[in-house]
């Protein structure tokens, strides 16, 4: 059984060392870029010289909605990446390797004669 044990500890540290490289890579291959580049693509719709009266600009109201909901969507999704994600990785990371570092320990301490 202690190898198994050893096993799970030896998994929980590499999970703990290894998942925020992953979330990073994640994040960056993640839908975020597509929201950004399309606000910027409505943006450049919405704020063209066409569109502005004595210095006003007068926009669509289709275009003015989608800048809207783009802004809302971009903001929520930032939110939950920028504040949950990395306290919970962070927590479970921590959790994880402290537990595996007594498992480790406590598989040594047993491998060890009684003199």
């Amino acid at each position: 059984m202690k190898p198994f044990y050893k096993l799970l500890a030896i998994f929980g540290i590499s999970w703990a060392v290894l998942i925020h490289p992953f979330l990073f890579f994640r994040d960056v291959r993640d839908e975020h870029y597509r929201i950004v580049s399309s606000m910027a693509a409505v943006s450049q719709d919405l704020f063209v010289k066409a569109h502005a009266t004595n210095g006003v600009y007068v926009v669509p109201e289709d275009l003015g909605a989608a800048y809207a909901a783009r802004t809302q969507q971009l903001l929520a999704s930032e939110d939950q990446r920028s504040v949950i994600f990395p306290a919970v990785t962070w927590i479970s990371s921590a959790f994880i390797l402290v537990l595996s570092v007594c498992i480790l320990r406590r598989c040594k301490k047993d491998e060890t004669p009684a003199a």
